[in-house]
């Protein structure tokens, strides 16, 4: 499996979910065996409708899992020098804020095809049944959405 992380032009794509916590992103450090960076993000609004709340960040898009959580997140592009190894990602977050209160996040949509529904009823209902699922998954559980603050996604060669 570690041959999988050889990485030829060394280019890899980290998901960060960053809620509240980091304004700009700054290389912190690096050294022969590892590279640290220090991602930090602007102010938050909270944006309420009849549905929910949303959270938006400045330069964030969102993770757009149909039925999970609307969630600000940020993809980065980090190039690797000629013959480094990806072993690890590890995403730590400094400064985090609670906020008080009580929030109900809205979920993501559903992905819809650009297609006449009543022609592709069976894609329709199995995109709505996975909205459900995902939906009912997260939002009935007490266990953290994301699971991870940040992962490996990609990596070229």
């Amino acid at each position: 499996m570690e041959d999988t992380f050889m990485i030829g032009k060394k280019i890899m794509i980290v998901s960060f979910v960053l809620v509240f916590t980091f304004s700009f992103f700054i290389i912190g450090s690096s050294s022969a065996n590892n590279l640290s960076i220090t991602v930090q993000a602007d102010d938050y609004r909270i944006l309420s409708n009849e549905r929910g709340q949303r959270i938006e960040m400045q330069g964030f898009g969102y993770l757009y899992t149909p039925g999970k959580p609307l969630l600000p997140a940020k993809n980065f592009l980090i190039a690797l020098p000629p013959g480094a190894r990806v072993q690890s990602v590890d995403v730590r977050g400094t400064n985090p804020a609670q906020l008080s209160g009580t929030y109900q996040i809205i979920p993501s949509p559903m992905i819809l095809p650009i297609a006449d529904p009543s022609v592709h009823s069976k894609i329709m209902k199995d995109l709505q049944d996975e909205w459900k699922r995902n939906n009912k998954t997260v939002y009935s559980s007490d266990q953290a959405y994301p699971e991870n603050r940040g992962k490996l996604i990609s990596w070229g060669g």
